[in-house]
């Protein structure tokens, strides 16, 4: 028995010793003839045989025997090839190059709802601006790229900043959001820019008209809307490089990006440097209070500026969960029109003809770090969409120290310094309880710590806190007609800090003696506000035509600047100060809008 046992095992041990002596594996690459770039997804067939190249371009069959085999290999968009190898222990990696194909296909129409559909359907009035327009109306600054839309400009301050006018209103009545959250800087000065890297926008939505219904107290004009960049795709690595360059400032720079994903897991990055020197003008000579200034090389002295920007984002995705965490730092330092000071460069020591590119004073050095995290969930028929921020804007403003009225020279050239954190949180649902309703309820809160320094006082030191619920639904009265109504309620407080000149002020006493006291600029004072904002609007779609009419209310509270300044604004000349009594500011608006689009002409009015 033992001896059988013995017998079979030997056999069979035999066989498959001689099974394995004539199996093989063939193993190959397929890539791009052109780019010789690997191309996954492959199809790799032959008779009994079949593999599919991984992401790598290569590809596996087990267990073949020895011989000849024909394999033909084809993918999407490719010529299909096939080749004849010979399957023995002498044989190579195969290696097969496949030439793109052009295959030309009749027109498809896809019926749905895109995103130009949806823009169709809301009632107010919105720009989307893509990022083959920026690219192609590129600027100094993102708002001076942006001013080529209809309605909306720009105020420059020097050649390298600016900040948003949407239908003739700026400052705090335009609200400009990134990444969901509210970009908070010093955005209430004549002089002060937008902190964005314009080498990292890929999309704008602009809102013209009141908007406070979703985007809260300051959106009386409109909003400028910075969309979150498209993801990338799955198993994806792309860069970009963009080399700047312009003669009317001189200015140089390059603007490198990278973004890449594996699977569920995706991050982005990119770099950004600006330098450019004094702007360039078409006079040699400018006229100030009967005094005329002498432009070298017809360059405005002491316009130059220079930019350093960073941003990295990391983001997890699923079939219902979407998550990105985004942080970002914009630092900046530009120079100010020297003679824009007034009479009193004649008297500096400072030599501002030197260089084109020397950054003298007065000059301002800006820095704005934001972090944001945006997490849209889907449970059911609801879309949760949560964004956070956090963003530290510290400006230093600086002048030459010079004495004014009771005044002494000051200690060092800090004139003001402001440092300013925000804390924002929003939260929305979205969903659709019946065929002809989107219904969007939210939660808006906003905390600010402003803090304040240097000799030349003009705001006090403030926190301020606002909340907001809002709740809009678009209503399908017919599938070309559609309503938006909206309600809400806002509620904020600004608390101000007191603050008292550094230096005694002479003051005449009524019995005829002199006394020197510190005068007051600011008190504390606590006030509150509330106020109510809605929104009507009707969309109709008619062919190539869109009608759309929109009746809105806003408001804005008033900032610490309109209620508690008190002092000289050197960089505008003029003497500012608040009023406490100051009620929210309130604005009621009727859009209509007119847009018609075929595939060869466009109208809108």
């Amino acid at each position: 028995m033992i001896h059988k046992v013995l017998s079979a095992w030997l056999f069979f041990s035999l066989c498959s010793m001689v099974f394995a002596q004539d199996s093989f594996q063939i193993k190959g690459l397929v890539i791009n003839a052109k780019t010789l770039q690997p191309i996954e997804g492959a199809n790799v067939i032959g008779k009994g045989l079949f593999s599919i190249s991984s992401s790598t371009g290569t590809f596996t069959i087990k267990n073949v025997t020895r011989g000849t085999y024909s394999l033909t290999i084809s993918h999407i968009g490719y010529s299909t090839d096939t080749v004849t190898i010979k399957v023995d222990p002498k044989m190579d990696v195969l290696k097969v190059a496949l030439w793109e194909s052009a295959t030309e296909l009749q027109e498809v129409q896809v019926n749905g709802k895109s995103k130009k559909r949806e823009n169709q359907e809301y009632a107010v009035v919105t720009h989307t601006v893509s990022k083959d327009f920026l690219d192609k109306n590129r600027e100094n600054s993102l708002m001076q790229t942006l001013k080529n839309i209809p309605g909306v400009s720009s105020i420059n301050i020097g050649s390298g900043q600016s900040k948003p006018v949407i239908r003739g209103l700026g400052f705090n009545r335009v609200v400009v959001v990134q990444n969901g959250i509210k970009h908070e800087a010093q955005q209430w000065g004549n002089d002060h820019g937008l902190e964005i890297d314009q080498y990292g926008v890929e999309t704008v939505k602009i809102i013209k008209g009141p908007a406070s219904l979703q985007y809260g107290s300051d959106a009386i004009a409109g909003v400028v809307d910075i969309q979150a960049p498209k993801l990338p795709l799955q198993n994806s690595l792309k860069g970009e490089v963009n080399l700047l360059g312009e003669n009317n400032n001189d200015l140089f720079g390059v603007s490198a990006g990278i973004q890449a994903r594996k699977n569920k897991w995706f991050y982005r990055g990119r770099l950004t440097y600006r330098d450019y020197g004094d702007y360039k003008v078409p006079t040699n000579k400018i006229n100030y209070e009967n005094y005329v200034f002498e432009l070298h090389d017809n360059n405005l002295r002491n316009t130059a500026g220079q930019e350093a920007d960073a941003s990295f984002g990391i983001g997890y995705i699923t079939d219902n969960i979407k998550s990105e965490t985004t942080f970002s730092n914009v630092n900046a330092k530009n120079g100010f029109f020297a003679n824009a000071h007034g009479l009193e460069v004649r008297n500096s020591s400072i030599d501002y003809d030197n260089s084109n590119r020397d950054i003298d004073l007065p000059y301002h050095k800006v820095n704005h770090f934001k972090i944001t995290n945006n997490t849209s969930i889907g449970i059911g028929e609801h879309n949760l969409h949560l964004d956070l921020g956090y963003q530290n804007n510290h400006r230093e403003e600086r002048s030459e120290p010079v004495p004014h009225g009771y005044m002494p020279t000051p200690p060092n050239s800090k004139e003001r310094i402001f440092d300013k954190n925000t804390y924002a949180i929003n939260i929305r649902d979205s969903f659709s309880p019946n065929e002809r309703h989107d219904l969007t309820i939210g939660l808006n809160m906003e905390y600010q710590d402003n803090n304040i320094g240097g000799w030349g006082f003009l705001i006090p030191a403030y926190n301020r806190f606002t909340i907001g619920a809002f709740a809009y639904d678009q209503f399908e009265l017919h599938k070309d007609l559609h309503l938006l109504g909206g309600l809400r309620y806002d509620y904020g407080v600004l608390d101000s800090k007191s603050y008292y000149d550094w230096y005694p002020t002479t003051v005449n006493n009524s019995d005829g003696s002199t006394s020197y006291i510190y005068l007051q600029r600011a008190q504390d004072k606590t006030l509150d506000f509330s106020n109510i904002s809605a929104s009507l609007g009707l969309s109709f779609i008619n062919n190539n035509t869109t009608y759309k009419a929109n009746l809105g209310k806003s408001f804005r509270m008033p900032l610490a600047n309109e209620l508690a300044s008190d002092g000289v604004n050197y960089h505008m000349y003029r003497y500012e100060r608040g009023n406490l009594n100051l009620d929210p500011e309130s604005s009621y608006q009727l859009d209509l809008d007119i847009d018609h689009n075929t595939a060869t002409f466009s109208f809108g009015a």
